[in-house]
């Protein structure tokens, strides 16, 4: 039985979630809530509810704030916000009249009156903090919409959180909470951003030595409807010159994107090497309302493709861009999605998948619990419907791929599991077609975010070698023709004669 988020509410009370639900619970995203007595030592179960997450808050009144999800087609379905009241049982919907849902690490806490829950959620594009009052009395204000928020905390007048911005990645800011009682925030953007206070530059000096380019905000039209992206270009950009465009397409799929976060490394640094870069919520992403992240059902690959392409279309439009230079890229459900696409059409010049997910089915029976992404977005089984999870999975069109792609996936991934990953790349391999598998050791699915530095570096070198072979604007060989090591500087030795640690197992075509 797996324990999880314990939280004081009095005292002598201590509130704890249990996976104990059902006849096999690890099969199971039902979730107890239980109280424990700490003078008598004695658990008394409160409550069921279900979802992905089970991060609760309790405070001093016996009332505890709780996450659920529809537990039928669970993966597509928002995350609410309820709490409970441990006497009497009854339970108030907190985000019931709220069309955004709580991301899956969310953490909601009380303010320090006890009257009010504060939380986040993805927000067309930026996070936006959330109060509202316990009994769900009224609907909930948006406090701050500030930027890319990781984590927060609520004091008696302020709130402190770290954040990431375009210009630099997290620092810690604090902006005033008495505007959270403001009625005037119903429905407004909360506290300006400018009226938060940053404490930290911790990159300051990094940053002063290093070009940040500044992201251009997209609204544009698919044939499903608006669609919301950026773009930067290059350092010392030329509007007369053409560039090549590197199309970069995030995970989940119900995720979203923000200017900054955990991909603005990378997006930096592939304009920093002269490519026009541009990034999405297309249908799938969270941020944008329940039908929005769930027009993706039954359908990952052309519906998310329709939006992107539609962005692509309105960047190889201006003069700047070269249309015929155009390379492709996504890490997880952003690698489903490249190897996809490459599946559908050769569009694109080259393509690096990442950490993908390439055959539906073999996740099913590997992933380490993912496979309710299978039971819930495409509200089948592979037992069932075999055939369609087929058609739906890049392998299912891997014989197609013209287009040279780099495999890139990590060795201890329990998430993606590399089998997929191998699978595709044989596939693609007997088609003659441009490729390499790059294996990350000692590394799972967080590799891009978390992995150890000398893998982090690589990794994005890695991707724009591969670019780079493909484009004309780069006098580049192509990276199956360059030395292992050629162009990779993670392995080279640092300043002290030590390793870097770029290790990693390469197999090509």
């Amino acid at each position: 039985m797996d324990h999880n988020s314990p939280e004081w509410g009095d005292e002598t009370t201590l509130y704890y979630t249990a996976q104990d639900v059902g006849e096999d619970p690890d099969d199971s995203h039902r979730y107890s809530i239980y109280a424990y007595d700490t003078d008598d030592e004695s658990a008394e179960k409160l409550h069921e509810s279900s979802g992905w997450g089970a991060g609760i808050a309790a405070n001093g009144d016996g009332e505890v704030a709780f996450l659920y999800s529809e537990e039928e087609q669970v993966s597509i379905q928002p995350t609410e916000l309820k709490v409970l009241e441990a006497d009497s049982g009854e339970v108030a919907w907190l985000t019931e009249q709220l069309d955004r849902g709580l991301g899956y690490e969310s953490a909601p806490e009380w303010g320090p009156d006890g009257e009010r829950v504060y939380f986040s959620t993805p927000d067309e594009g930026k996070t936006s903090v959330w109060a509202a009052p316990g009994d769900a009395s009224e609907a909930p204000r948006r406090v701050v919409r500030p930027g890319a928020v990781s984590t927060g905390h609520v004091g008696e007048a302020r709130f402190a959180f770290a954040m990431s911005e375009w210009d630099h990645p997290g620092d810690v800011f604090v902006c005033e909470r008495q505007h959270a009682d403001d009625p005037g925030l119903d429905g407004g953007v909360g506290v300006d951003r400018d009226d938060c206070v940053r404490l930290s530059e911790l990159n300051a000096d990094y940053l002063d030595d290093v070009s940040v380019q500044e992201p251009e905000e997209l609204h544009f039209d698919s044939e499903q409807g608006e669609v919301h992206g950026w773009t930067i270009t290059p350092p010392e950009f030329d509007p007369d010159e053409e560039y090549p465009l590197a199309v970069e397409v995030h995970g989940g799929p119900h995720a979203m994107w923000t200017t900054a976060g955990t991909m603005w490394h990378e997006f930096q640094t592939l304009a920093a090497r002269g490519y026009v870069v541009f990034w999405s919520n297309p249908r799938g992403s969270t941020g944008y309302g329940e039908e929005y992240m769930q027009a993706i059902e039954r359908d990952w690959g052309d519906v998310t493709l329709t939006d992107v392409m539609a962005g692509v279309d309105l960047l190889t439009e201006r003069d700047y861009v070269d249309a015929d230079d155009v390379h492709l890229t996504g890490g997880s459900f952003g690698g489903f999605m490249t190897s996809w696409t490459v599946g559908q059409t050769d569009f694109f010049t080259s393509a690096v998948s990442q950490r993908g997910v390439y055959d539906l089915t073999g996740f099913y029976g590997s992933t380490d619990g993912a496979y309710a992404l299978v039971e819930g977005d495409f509200d089948a089984d592979p037992w069932e419907e075999p055939a369609f999870l087929w058609e739906q999975s890049p392998t299912g069109h891997a014989h197609n791929v013209e287009t040279p792609t780099l495999v890139i996936h990590s060795e201890d991934d329990y998430r993606t599991p590399a089998c997929t990953a191998e699978l595709w790349y044989r596939m693609v391999r007997k088609q003659g077609t441009d490729t390499r598998f790059v294996l990350y050791p000692r590394e799972g699915h967080e590799l891009s975010r978390s992995g150890e530095p000398g893998h982090i570096v690589d990794r994005i070198e890695r991707i724009a070698r591969w670019f780079d072979g493909y484009s004309d604007h780069h006098d580049a060989p192509r990276a199956l023709d360059r030395d292992d090591d050629d162009g990779l500087t993670a392995g080279e030795d640092d300043e002290n004669g030590d390793d870097a640690d770029g290790d990693s197992d390469e197999t090509e075509a």
